[in-house]
């Protein structure tokens, strides 16, 4: 599980892009705290907003006090950002139910050198995160890989990954998350000499 953050906000009677706009010129990102029995606007001070989000990003549980009501447990379901201040603009809490699951992208880490890089290959993320389901207390911080063993053209699928105590890997069909490939310049050659042998064509008469 990770680190536990909270987060104290306050609830918000403007509404509107001009009373929103006025808000972040003075520092303050306006957001909504909403679950399956309230939705309330919220507003807070961007730079506790931002330390917390760098602990628990979109993937963690963390705990939301709002003036005025008991602290819930939250995700951060949306995070809006200015197209190029890189200032946070507005942010969506989800509050949930500590003994329903949830579903959730947790992030992918590798660990380890794989046999392929001395033999040239390169070790490609195919995917930085999967969907998982599990009680929000079972969220992992992370999911971790051994690669040493992946030799060139070796994969480790997401069926193959073992999950975390409690949660259940999300997919519809198989799909590759990690693997090492052989250099693209090797990959090249070996197309170039593909090509130069005769192919076979179908004809019609």
């Amino acid at each position: 599980m990770s680190e536990q953050v909270t987060l104290k906000v306050a609830k918000r009677d403007e509404k509107g892009k001009g009373p929103n706009r006025q808000l972040r010129a003075e520092g303050i990102v306006p957001g909504v705290f909403y679950s399956k029995e309230s939705n309330i606007p919220v507003k807070m001070a961007l730079l506790p907003l931002e330390k917390a989000f760098r602990k628990v990003g979109t993937s963690h549980l963390m705990t939301l006090e709002i003036e005025g009501e008991e602290p819930v447990p939250v995700i951060i379901k949306e995070m809006i950002r200015h197209p190029y201040k890189n200032r946070i603009d507005h942010v969506d809490f989800y509050g949930v139910n500590m003994k329903k699951t949830v579903r959730i992208q947790v992030k992918i880490v590798t660990t380890g050198k794989p046999e392929g890089i001395d033999k040239g290959g390169v070790l490609t993320i195919f995917r930085d995160s999967i969907e998982i389901e599990c009680l929000p207390s079972d969220i992992p911080q992370e999911i971790s890989l051994d690669v040493t063993a992946l030799d060139v053209n070796d994969h480790i699928n997401i069926e193959d990954i073992e999950m975390p105590k409690g949660a259940t890997a999300i997919f519809d069909e198989n799909f590759a998350v990690v693997g090492v490939a052989a250099k693209a310049e090797e990959a090249s050659e070996d197309g170039e000499e593909a090509a130069d042998e005769p192919v076979a064509e179908e004809t019609t008469e």
